[in-house]
């Protein structure tokens, strides 16, 4: 689409004709038209333009919004389809804003709803705390940008769905999530990473893997060596305020669970107790009734 992003001329005129006319992305000479909008996406400056918005800042922004229109994704949702998948059909001339096609303004507007939603209100963020970190990729753009970015309804006059500007994820974050150290065991599924070392945990206290930050090579190798194994993790964790699900945990400590059978925990019990487990006849009635006293 050079055409659509050829700033030359004053920027600021409208295009021929005398009206203001988007230029469609992919509607050449093959005979494509291309599908009416869903929604749009500005980036709203004093002076901002195509020019002088980085194409890499846009791939990621328009990912971004992918992510949050799609709405909760989990390890069994089936890959989008294609038309599910939002696509660039329009630049305005002049001004930076991008229109893009996909399922249709009434379902991609839904999910949007709900970002604009926890943007007023964080406390009603619930389980829809997936919007965090595609909230974090145009918060991070905003700021790099020095603007502010809305998602609309398409069309002239459409109604704003959510705006995020370069403080929109801190505040969030300072109002939905809680942090502290913990510990806890769980089986390494995944470790790795180009730029930063990650890897996955299994945890029993969640649905989903839980994806964890490792900045120390030498834990990472551990994790590494310990691939498909359970292991017991320490460090910084991050829970959401009202489900206390773990929203993200960075490794500071990782040493492998030694595993062991029934009959030698129970041995390790009683070692624990000394002698005294000897003169308890009957252990489960004992410890059934220590557990009524404690209640």
């Amino acid at each position: 689409m050079p055409e659509a992003l050829d700033s030359g001329g004053d920027k600021n005129s409208p295009a021929k004709g005398g009206a203001e006319k988007p230029v469609a992305a992919g509607s050449g000479g093959n005979g494509r038209v291309a599908r009416p909008p869903a929604l749009e996406v500005r980036f709203e400056s004093g002076d901002i333009s195509p020019d002088k918005i980085p194409m890499p800042d846009l791939a990621l922004v328009i990912r971004a919004v992918q992510r949050l229109a799609s709405g909760r994704i989990t390890e069994d949702s089936s890959p989008l389809l294609e038309e599910e998948k939002l696509r660039l059909v329009g630049v305005r001339r002049g001004s930076a804003r991008y229109s893009l096609a996909g399922p249709g303004p009434a379902a991609v507007g839904v999910h949007l709803r709900v970002l604009g939603r926890v943007i007023d209100r964080p406390d009603q963020i619930g389980e829809d705390d997936y919007i965090l970190q595609p909230v974090g990729t145009l918060s991070r753009a905003a700021t790099r940008l020095k603007c502010e970015i809305s998602i609309r309804e398409p069309g002239r006059g459409g109604a704003v769905l959510a705006r995020i500007g370069p403080e929109t994820y801190s505040h969030l974050t300072r109002s939905v999530l809680i942090a502290g150290q913990t510990e806890f065991g769980g089986k390494v599924e995944r470790v790795g990473g180009a730029s930063r070392s990650r890897c996955g945990l299994r945890v029993a206290f969640q649905k989903r893997m839980l994806i964890c930050r490792v900045p120390n090579p030498v834990d990472a190798r551990t994790l590494g060596e310990n691939l498909y194994k359970r292991v017991v993790v320490s460090g910084e964790a991050s829970w959401i305020k009202s489900t206390w699900r773990v929203f993200a945990f960075r490794v500071e400590a990782v040493r492998p669970l030694k595993e062991g059978s029934l009959s030698d925990k129970i041995r390790a019990i009683r070692e624990a107790g000394g002698g005294d487990w000897d003169t308890v006849k009957d252990i489960r009635g004992y410890l059934d009734l220590e557990a009524e006293d404690g209640q």
